[in-house]
This record gives structure tokens, C-alpha cells and sequence, in this order.
């Protein structure tokens, strides 16, 4: 879906609604982006274009460089955290490793193409 203006006036009123339009449209884009779902069921390294990780146990997840702008979700879906807890490998927010230890946790994390932050 996307918004279109017919007019072509370069009035203060129209200069306003195709900005709104902008901000609109990249909304819509915002949230009809697909998300990937994958089951983790064995240690596993972050590939491209994975988005959600559903680790149904006490594995390790590997974090890839973050040489794009992304974000990731990695969830205990086993609820077994607490007795199997989930290690994620790679710097977050300046630490090395990162633990998910509690019964149906997760961790989400967004990149700006060189560091991963928590969110």
C-alpha cells in the first residue's frame, strides 16, 4: 500500500501532506516488514537475514558482525533457560558474552553496523 498526491502546487498545505505521506509510507513499510522465524535446535552462528531465533534449548548462538544495521530477537522457546541456559557469543553493549537464563526469556538487539546494543 502506498499513499500518492496528484498535485503538483508547491504550497505550504501540499508540501506538508507529501511529507506526512513520506512518514506514512515508511511506516506501512515498517510494519508489514517480514520477519524470519528459525528454529535453533543445535549450536548456531547468526546468518543473514535471520530475525528471530527460537532456541529450543541450552545452545549457543553465535553472533555474526553486525556489518549492516539490523535487529535480532533470540527466544527461549523450550522454556528451559533457567536448567539449560541459552549463551549468545559476540560483544553486547560492550561485554563478551550475554545469558539467557530464565524460563521463556528472550534478548532483543539492534546493531548500527558495528556494535550490538540490548533494546
Amino acid at each position: 500500500m502506498s499513499i500518492n498526491l496528484l498535485s503538483t502546487t508547491t504550497s505550504r498545505p501540499i508540501h506538508w501532506i507529501r511529507q506526512a505521506a513520506v512518514r506514512l509510507n515508511q511506516a506501512i513499510s515498517w510494519i508489514n516488514y517480514e520477519t524470519s522465524r528459525t528454529d535453533v535446535t543445535a549450536n548456531y552462528t547468526l546468518a543473514d537475514g535471520d530475525s528471530y531465533l527460537a532456541v529450543m534449548g541450552g545452545f549457543t548462538v553465535a553472533l555474526s558482525g553486525p556489518e549492516t544495521i539490523r535487529k535480532i530477537i533470540i527466544k527461549d522457546e523450550a522454556g528451559s533457560a533457567s536448567t539449560s541456559p541459552i549463551t549468545v557469543q559476540g560483544t553486547i553493549d560492550g561485554a563478551t558474552n550475554y545469558t539467557i537464563n530464565t524460563n521463556y526469556g528472550s534478548l532483543r538487539l539492534i546493531s548500527d553496523g558495528s556494535n550490538w546494543f540490548v533494546i
